[in-house]
């Protein structure tokens, strides 16, 4: 949690034009942290940078404000070539559109390096989904 914390502190401040929500702590599942560029939040979309207890592993998803919206784009990019991304399946409990796993085995005695693949990874998603988003 100490390590979410400063992971959201060190992206509010690197990034102050996403709005960064604050901290879910979960049931001890998942730790997730909203983060909502501009040009997605027009389309009522968000990313989330989760940490999965049990896998101890961090992912980004696509989430979409409720499930009508996650609907609209798992159908959309049902066709669509995702490369290392997986996409969805519309169903009770799944809140993701898209899913990406950016640290499968985070060093967390080393973590300047873990912010620093997250912040990466958290760059190339957001670019990446703002393309496909754009797509007609």
């Amino acid at each position: 949690m100490t390590f979410m914390s400063k992971l959201r502190s060190y992206l509010g401040k690197k990034y102050p034009f996403y709005s960064i929500g604050n901290l879910y702590m979960g049931y001890m599942d998942m730790t997730y942290l909203p983060i909502i560029p501009v040009d997605l939040k027009r389309e009522k979309l968000k990313i989330a940078l989760v940490f999965l207890h049990k896998e101890c592993r961090f992912e980004i998803w696509l989430s979409g404000a409720n499930r009508g919206i996650q609907s609209k784009f798992v159908d959309k990019f049902t066709n669509e070539d995702l490369g290392n991304y997986t996409l969805s399946k519309v169903a009770p409990g799944i809140d993701s559109i898209i899913q990406w796993i950016v640290v499968d085995e985070p060093d967390f005695d080393n973590q300047h390096d873990l912010i620093n693949i997250i912040d990466s990874g958290l760059l190339t998603f957001i670019e990446d989904i703002s393309i496909l988003i754009k797509n007609p």
